[in-house]
């Protein structure tokens, strides 16, 4: 009788220390699920933060392509304005001389006008380029490891707005 009284405790704290694990268990399996939510929660918050960055820097950079746009429009007026003048015939030697002494002059000012702007929107578009290109996530969850990127390959040798910028440069001392 009493070896089943102490059989009947053993089986008793077994039951007890079972139970007690398994509280634990859950309380322990929720920490880590929160923990878990909270993790994803901040890469979430982070990715947002990053696209809304670069959403605001594409759409500066398109105002400043509009710019661009203008400018270049206005040189290429100019440009086949000049390419006429030039196909004419002799009596139009008067407006090739008028063309050639201020309209391709005030067409190659206006360009140079524009330039600072191109070198601007070609300064945040290689920004944003390098933000897209250096966007990258990796977490472990669970032990699991995770990355992911945006897919954006972007890398050259010279920037975009210094090679704008050369180009200005090359067009200085033009009359």
């Amino acid at each position: 009788m009493i070896g089943k009284r102490i059989l009947g405790v053993i089986f008793l704290l077994i039951g007890l220390s079972g139970l007690a694990l398994s509280a634990a268990g859950i309380l322990i399996g929720r920490q880590v699920v929160e923990d878990v939510g909270s993790g994803l929660d901040q890469a979430l918050l982070l990715t947002a933060d990053t696209l809304d960055t670069v959403g605001e820097t594409l759409v500066v950079t398109k105002e400043t392509m509009g710019k661009i746009n203008d400018g270049i429009e206005t040189a290429s007026s100019t440009a086949i304005n000049l390419s006429k003048t030039l196909s004419e015939t002799q009596p139009m030697l008067s407006q090739v001389a008028q063309v050639t002494s201020e309209d391709v002059p005030e067409g190659i000012e206006s360009f140079q006008a524009v330039l600072p702007d191109v070198a601007e929107a070609a300064g945040a578009i290689d920004d944003a380029l390098r933000v897209l290109a250096s966007f990258q996530v990796e977490r472990q969850i669970f032990g699991v490891p995770i990355s992911f990127d945006l897919g954006v390959d972007y890398d050259p040798q010279n920037p975009l707005d210094d090679t704008v910028v050369q180009l200005g440069e090359s067009l200085e001392g033009l009359p």
